[in-house]
C-alpha cells in the first residue's frame, strides 16, 4: 500500500516528505521492523518510541509515524493522536479485518469460561475456525 494513500484515510494526518511509495508493513516495536515497513514512534509512559527512529531506520523502516516532525532524511507521518492513528492504519493496512469476524459475548455469574470453551470445541468440530 502506499504511504499516501494510508495517511490520506487518517484523520488529521499529514506527511513531511515523499509519500508516493509502498510501505510492507508497520509496526510500533523497533525490534520488529523489516525494510519497507512504516515505524510507529508510540510515546509510552516510560519509554519514548521517538529515540528508537534512528534503531528503526537502520534495520529498514522508511517512515515514521509520530506526534511531532522527525530531524532527520525520513517521510515523517504526523498525527495529533498516536493511539488512535495506529488503530486506523492498522484497520486499513490490513484491510479492516475486525469486518469479517463473527464475535459473540457470554456473560453471568458462573459457567462462563465452561461455555466458552465448550462453543469453541463445537465450532471446531464443525469445521469452523474459532477463537477465544
Amino acid at each position: 500500500m502506499k504511504l499516501s494513500n494510508l495517511v490520506r484515510q487518517i484523520k488529521g494526518a499529514r506527511i513531511e516528505g515523499d509519500g508516493n511509495f509502498e510501505i510492507t508493513g508497520l509496526d510500533y516495536d523497533s525490534r520488529r521492523i523489516e525494510p519497507g515497513m512504516l515505524f510507529i514512534a508510540v510515546e509510552g509512559y516510560k519509554t519514548d518510541g521517538n529515540r528508537f527512529i534512528p534503531d528503526a531506520i537502520k534495520k529498514g523502516a522508511v517512515a515514521v509515524m509520530a506526534t511531532k516532525p522527525f530531524e532527520g532524511n525520513i517521510p515523517t507521518v504526523i498525527v495529533p493522536d498516536l493511539r488512535q492513528a495506529m488503530s486506523d492504519a492498522a484497520a486499513i493496512f490490513y484491510d479492516f479485518p475486525g469486518h469479517k469476524l463473527e464475535i459473540a459475548g457470554v456473560t453471568g455469574t458462573n459457567g462462563k469460561s465452561t461455555s466458552v470453551y465448550l462453543t469453541r470445541l463445537m465450532l471446531n468440530a464443525a469445521g469452523k475456525e474459532a477463537g477465544l
